[in-house]
């Protein structure tokens, strides 16, 4: 999805970092520190997605494929 915004927070520091969505819908998360993480992504008319308990083991990229339904932005998927 074009415009969205994906949120990717370690879950024991409390960091997160924010990107936009690309023209092509993609976004990256490059060189992320091993952790536990929450993936969020939020576009208006959709529900947010929630992709929980991403463990990353060593220093590396992160990408998720978010499958986002219509529906309204208060309404969230959790996987």
């Amino acid at each position: 999805m074009i415009g969205a915004n994906v949120t990717l927070r370690n879950v024991n520091t409390g960091v997160q970092s924010v990107k936009q969505s690309g023209d092509s819908g993609s976004y990256l998360f490059d060189f992320v520190s091993p952790g536990v993480y929450v993936l969020s992504v939020e576009l208006q008319g959709f529900k947010t997605f929630v992709q929980e308990s991403i463990l990353v083991q060593t220093r590396s990229d992160i990408t998720v494929n978010p499958k986002l339904e219509v529906g309204q932005i208060t309404e969230s998927i959790r996987i």
